[in-house]
């Protein structure tokens, strides 16, 4: 089994608004195998965590709301399913919505679980397993080489 590249720190963007963080593991050069985008508010709340696992698909979480929107790739087999007249090539292309539950199960653990920071994994963890959170994030969390 191939080790899991970790996921790393790689570009924190902003104004006295919002502050946008990446973090991100690479497959190669300008392919993401796994990344995580947060958007957190000036009052350092987090306002919405953005997932997508190379492996899985795609899911945000949005506070006050939960996980609002999860899609995983298309698949060879999706493509055989469909009838003669509409099968073509898999491509990675999200293939329709998927349920909070695969979110839940797939997409996000997958990501979560190779972030480098693991008190940064289990803040993340624990705000995404409600809907709403009222958690500050320590900026020192962050800080990551």
């Amino acid at each position: 089994m191939k080790a899991v590249e970790p996921i790393k720190l790689v570009s924190v963007t902003g104004d006295r608004d919002a502050t946008r963080v990446v973090f991100a593991s690479y497959l190669k050069p300008d392919f993401v195998e796994r990344a995580m985008t947060v958007r957190i508010g000036a009052d350092r709340i987090v306002r919405e965590i953005e997932f997508s696992s190379n492996e899985y698909g795609t899911a945000l979480w949005v506070n006050g709301r939960g996980i609002t929107d999860c899609h995983r790739w298309e698949d060879e087999e999706t493509v055989q399913s469909t009838s003669y007249l509409n099968r073509h090539y898999p491509a990675l292309l999200l293939n329709g919505p998927m349920s909070e539950d695969y979110a839940e199960r797939q997409v996000i653990p997958d990501v979560l679980d190779s972030l480098e920071s693991v008190p940064l994994r289990e803040t993340i963890r624990a705000m995404v397993g409600e809907s709403r959170s009222e958690t500050a994030i320590d900026p020192s969390l962050l800080e990551l080489s």
